[in-house]
């Protein structure tokens, strides 16, 4: 879900018109003050953000989406990442997005589609407690609600999946809020509970990692950054990583930024 496909439905509160005609959605929210407009904002930041940074880098600066897999020991997670060309030890190369990723780290799916799920549900939170700010604040009228009883099978056999994940993630990722989701369906009975947890604080001190990542040449690039191999160095003792397996079968000729005297 875009989040800013949201701003609409906190314009459509009316207002007085504008003397002049400002087709941004934004900027007339901006110009009237509108309460409800600040708390969406104030409340939807990190999230924005988060997306804001990889739609502008795919859109604008034409970055790519590359295809991750760890292996450590026994316990496999897959995933992607945003890839760049950037200088790396004054190499043009091809490599993760520092901004998005630091350290060379990737998104996994598992810990993704949690996430993104949890944040459907908060988005949509934080836009009705806006539509109520702007109404009481604006014209003191307080919204009542109706419940009412819908039926969405694809969207619960969604929430289940996800619900059922192993939660198998990234090593970094275990130091990141941990998106929850757990779906109940007994007799009848429905409940879809969602909460963003504390980081789980859990690392992995493995004996082999494989790194696999998927990668393009594009005939002009020379180099290429492996995925993960400064986090890996940084936050785990050299010991600890007696082998490191680079496989890529896309890889042409092409020259690794990093001395790896380890394999």
């Amino acid at each position: 879900m875009k989040v800013t496909s949201t701003y609409p439905d906190i314009k459509n509160i009316p207002q007085k018109q504008m003397k002049k005609l400002e087709r941004s959605t934004y900027r007339w929210l901006e110009h009237f003050k509108n309460p409800g407009f600040k708390y969406f904002l104030d409340n939807t930041k990190d999230y924005r953000t988060c997306l804001g940074e990889i739609v502008n880098k795919i859109k604008h600066e034409q970055a790519r989406l590359r295809g991750i897999s760890i292996k450590m020991d026994q316990l496999q997670c897959i995933g992607y990442y945003i890839e760049v060309v950037g200088l790396n030890k004054k190499n043009i190369t091809k490599l993760p997005d520092s901004k998005i990723h630091p350290f060379g780290t990737a998104f996994s799916f598992e810990r993704d589609l949690a996430y993104h799920f949890y944040n459907l549900y908060e988005i949509s939170h934080h836009l009705k407690k806006s539509l109520e700010e702007s109404f009481q604040k604006l014209y003191n009228i307080q919204i009542n609600y109706e419940k009412i009883d819908v039926n969405y099978p694809n969207f619960e056999h969604l929430a289940k999946r996800i619900s059922d994940l192993d939660f198998n993630f990234f090593p970094d990722e275990y130091f990141k809020p941990h998106p929850l989701i757990v779906y109940t369906d007994q007799n009848d009975y429905k409940e879809l509970a969602l909460n963003l947890d504390d980081p789980w604080y859990k690392f992995y001190n493995p004996q082999v990692v494989e790194v696999y990542w998927l990668y393009e040449p594009d005939g002009v690039t020379e180099f290429c950054a492996m995925p993960y191999y400064d986090y890996l160095l940084k936050y785990l003792p050299i010991e600890s990583l007696p082998k490191i397996w680079m496989r890529d079968s896309k890889i042409n000729n092409l020259k690794l930024t990093h001395p790896h005297n380890l394999i």
